[in-house]
């Protein structure tokens, strides 16, 4: 990624989402974004954390070369979507089918089940999401004895 390519997306990201925003590293590893503090030629400097790790404010200076893409960790609706690069045309036509049937796919969201207020509730439902969680884990195949 380029300099020039990094601050055209986050100018399009709402700053109210930029502490949202990861950057994905070639190497795989994960940057999660606080503050953007320097574009300097080559690389960047943020303070942020890794992915999956709980120590925040840590300092960063990024490569551009390196980072391979940058995600926002929420869900997006595509209006919020086309709303980032409504000061361009569309230069892409949208096949909004799938692709078994070529039926229109329809943006439906998904009911939410009724949340349990009581603890007890609360802790069987857990301890069953657990049970179902290990049950869809299998053993690996044991080797057969001769």
């Amino acid at each position: 990624m380029t300099r020039e390519e990094l601050t055209d997306i986050l100018a399009r990201i709402p700053e109210v989402d930029h502490p949202k925003v990861q950057f994905v590293m070639q190497n795989g590893a994960t940057m999660a974004l606080d503050v953007l503090l320097r574009l300097e030629p080559t690389y960047f400097v943020m303070r942020g954390r890794e992915a999956g790790n709980q120590d925040e404010g840590r300092a960063f200076f990024l490569p551009y070369a390196d980072v391979s893409f940058l995600k926002i960790e929420r869900v997006m609706t595509m209006a919020e979507l086309d709303a980032m690069y409504s000061d361009l045309p569309s230069n892409v036509k949208r096949a909004n089918v799938r692709e078994s049937r070529m039926e229109p796919a329809v943006e439906t969201p998904l009911p939410l089940p009724a949340a349990p207020l009581d603890p007890a509730a609360i802790a069987k439902q857990n301890l069953l999401d657990r049970i179902r969680a290990a049950k869809s884990i299998s053993a690996p195949p044991r080797p057969i004895a001769k």
